[in-house]
């Protein structure tokens, strides 16, 4: 049985909307993450910083989960990764430098892309 062209239409149609319900939805849910994500670096950022000593513990943690990203690309891993990123920059973790650190990103960038 083959597919008129007013079939083939109607099916492009369906795909096209369920397309866009999606994207509205993959979009709304990346929104909610990102609000998350800014509320945990800003609860974190503080909070790190009065207790040093609960940042040197989680630094050593979540450097490993940084490295194991790079190595993986690991989905799963990328908050942790983002959040370590992010107070490296603004000077949390103990036995990071932030100068250095906020130049890894603009190295990476220069280099061919690996995948």
């Amino acid at each position: 049985m083959a597919l008129t062209q007013e079939d083939m239409a109607t099916i492009t149609q369906l795909i096209r909307a369920e397309t866009e319900q999606l994207r509205a939805e993959l979009d709304a849910v990346d929104e909610w993450a990102n609000g998350l994500f800014l509320a945990l670096k800003d609860v974190l950022t503080p909070l790190l910083k009065r207790h040093p000593e609960v940042a040197a513990e989680l630094a050593p943690r979540w450097q490993k989960v940084v490295e194991e990203f790079h190595r993986t690309e690991g989905g799963r891993l990328e908050a942790r990764k983002m959040l370590y990123s992010q107070l490296a920059l603004v000077s949390v973790w103990p036995s990071v430098d932030s100068s250095a650190f906020a130049e890894e990103p603009i190295k990476r960038t220069r280099g061919p892309h690996p995948r």
